[in-house]
């Protein structure tokens, strides 16, 4: 299989397991029908997966898959008595689960025996671990897609029981937008609008949550009425329009852009709250890697972004009718208090 390059490898892989976007999912389709080398990788994935096909695009236990693999990949490269070595203790160590994990463990003991058939064949077949790592990025990437979907559906019911508004939170022009997490009387940071959605129920926590960013923590649900706003950004992944009294209580009319992937321009700004009372933000002055930098929360290669229609879409750049959706056109030096110029300057934040 050493005819075939890493990038091609991948798209066959997409493919497969229909976890990347439309469009590398039909460029792996004509890649398989037009090369041979190709569609003989294809049909051995086939032969050697088919046991996975009544699970591969059902959800399994956070984080179950990406552990497995990795601890299967390393004990592929030292043999087969390694592995059967390993699910020997993957077994014993499902043993010592909670009860509530133990009803997944006769179900999941199959995907393992399988899963390490699958790592010694993706080595053999040249498949790299970087390709492999890209299958688990694009399911990300489409969990991701769905998270924000079902921000479009909570904007959407919010919308319709408030006369076409958007959530909104009296906030001042000119206020720190950056301070998710300050829980005082003054309403500043840009996210207690949407996370009044949370407190009258039309979303669910963890679709706050893009799967690809690191760090990030669930809000429990018992404690969301507590709070006036997220605890810390670790518990919110997007960015999301920024609202002031300059566009308070916005009709949705038109198709806006309400949300998307983290910004990048602003992952610097500090996340602990014992910095709000000194309104301690590092002045961010752009240059051009920040000028260029896309979202974090997908290596940097892309955002998802949401519309009010509801739509999601995955942009492999920063523009969007023009425009910067991740800088206010004109200012090149920021303080974490700045409003955009116009109501068709889209500026999402933090």
């Amino acid at each position: 299989m050493s005819g075939l390059s890493n990038e091609q490898k991948d798209l066959i892989l997409d493919f497969y397991f229909r976890c990347g976007d439309q469009q590398s999912i039909d460029r792996g389709r004509d890649l398989i029908a037009s090369n041979s080398e190709a569609a003989q990788l294809y049909a051995d994935l086939e032969e050697t997966l088919t046991d996975l096909d009544s699970i591969k695009y059902e959800p399994c236990p956070d984080n179950l898959v990406e552990v497995t693999v990795q601890r299967l990949k390393v004990a592929a490269s030292a043999g087969q008595s390694r592995l059967e070595k390993l699910l020997e203790q993957e077994q014993q160590r499902t043993d010592t689960l909670p009860p509530l994990a133990i009803q997944f463990r006769d179900r999941w003991r199959n995907f393992l025996q399988v899963a390490a058939i699958a790592a010694v064949f993706l080595l053999i077949s040249g498949i790299s671990l970087p390709v492999f790592n890209n299958i688990r990025n694009n399911a990300w990437q489409m969990a991701c897609t769905t998270r924000m979907g079902n921000l479009g559906a909570a904007f959407d019911s919010y919308a319709q029981d408030y006369d076409s508004r958007m959530p909104y939170v009296p906030v001042a022009a000119g206020s720190p937008w950056w301070k998710v997490g300050y829980q005082g009387e003054r309403n500043e940071s840009n996210t207690k609008h949407y996370y009044l959605m949370l407190k009258l129920g039309y979303i669910n926590p963890d679709d706050f949550l893009c799967p690809g960013q690191k760090d990030t923590l669930r809000l429990m649900p018992g404690t969301i009425q507590d709070n006036r706003d997220f605890p810390s950004r670790q518990y919110i992944s997007y960015s999301f329009l920024l609202r002031c009294e300059t566009n308070a209580g916005q009709q949705i009319r038109g198709r806006i852009l309400l949300a998307s992937d983290r910004n990048p321009v602003f992952t610097s700004i500090p996340s602990d709250v014992s910095c709000f009372q000194k309104d301690n933000f590092s002045r961010i002055v752009i240059n051009e890697i920040l000028q260029k930098m896309l979202s974090p929360n997908h290596r940097n290669q892309g955002q998802n972004v949401l519309w009010s229609d509801g739509s999601v879409k995955f942009l492999r750049d920063r523009i969007v009718d023009g425009d910067d959706m991740f800088m206010i056109n004109g200012i090149s030096v920021y303080e974490g208090t700045e409003i955009p110029c116009s109501q068709n300057d889209i500026f999402v934040v933090p």
